[in-house]
């Protein structure tokens, strides 16, 4: 077995599919403050006319292809 795999080897154990078992997600979104979102931008970007900040934190303790995770992200 080793690391470097062929296009064939990786088709062979691709799935059709991606199920998430018991999985656990929420999403929330919010209008931030104006001025906080200018500071964080670096230049010559600048805020949208209408900011909008998205969270979304998610369990997925079972999958149908091997990779769980249960890591938050922020957009």
């Amino acid at each position: 077995m080793g690391f470097v795999k062929s296009f064939q080897e990786i088709m062979a154990n691709l799935k059709t599919t991606a199920d998430f078992m018991t999985r656990k997600c929420s999403v929330s979104f919010g209008k931030p403050n104006w001025r906080f979102v200018a500071r964080l931008l670096p230049p010559p970007l600048k805020p949208a006319e209408y900011p909008m900040a998205m969270a979304f934190v998610a369990n997925y303790p079972r999958t149908n292809f091997d990779v769980t995770t249960g890591k938050p992200l922020i957009f």
